[in-house]
């Protein structure tokens, strides 16, 4: 409603300034400034009447948003918004602890592995080492120093399948 009188008074002065010219033709200056001072004031009370149309249906839009904001529908699909994006918080941090103790798993797990293989290379390199002593009067000093160095080499190396192979090597010699 109020647009339509702010727009019938822009049309008015409209009017008003198009007399205003023609009186202005004819040499009539009193009639032609009275009317486009008339003119004037009735286009500045239409814009003002414009501007308080455009304020009212903005302030109008502002309190019904902010109504259906905080209404009982919209704030129960938030809490449930908000509890869907929580427990999907707390399973990705599921996920993530998951990896993490898994990693740590096999990181004991191999920790516990490299210590046995070590303990038993060393075991192992031990025994060969005392068998060498025992049969070194029986073979070259040359083949002994062979023999001592493999050992000595797979030990560092923690090559357990070549140590098992020097032993089983040394074995029939210590048959003899």
């Amino acid at each position: 409603m109020l647009v339509r009188v702010a727009l019938w008074t822009i049309v008015l002065c409209l009017v008003l300034i198009f007399f205003a010219k023609i009186f202005l033709m004819f040499m009539v200056t009193v009639f032609a400034m009275v009317m486009t001072k008339i003119a004037a004031y009735s286009l500045l009370i239409a814009f003002s009447l414009l501007g308080i149309a455009i304020l009212g249906n903005f302030l109008g839009a502002l309190c019904s948003s902010i109504k259906a904001y905080f209404s009982d529908d919209r704030r129960g699909h938030r809490y449930f918004l908000f509890l869907k994006n929580q427990h999907a918080q707390k399973q990705r941090l599921f996920y993530i602890q998951h990896l993490q103790l898994r990693s740590l798993r096999e990181i004991r797990y191999k920790r516990t592995l490299d210590k046995s293989n070590c303990r038993n290379a060393k075991m192992l390199s031990n025994a060969i080492e005392r068998d060498l002593n025992r049969i070194k009067e029986m073979i070259s000093q040359d083949y002994y120093f062979e023999l001592y160095k493999e050992n000595c080499n797979y030990r560092t190396q923690r090559n357990i399948s070549a140590l098992l192979e020097l032993h089983f090597k040394i074995l029939p010699l210590l048959k003899r």
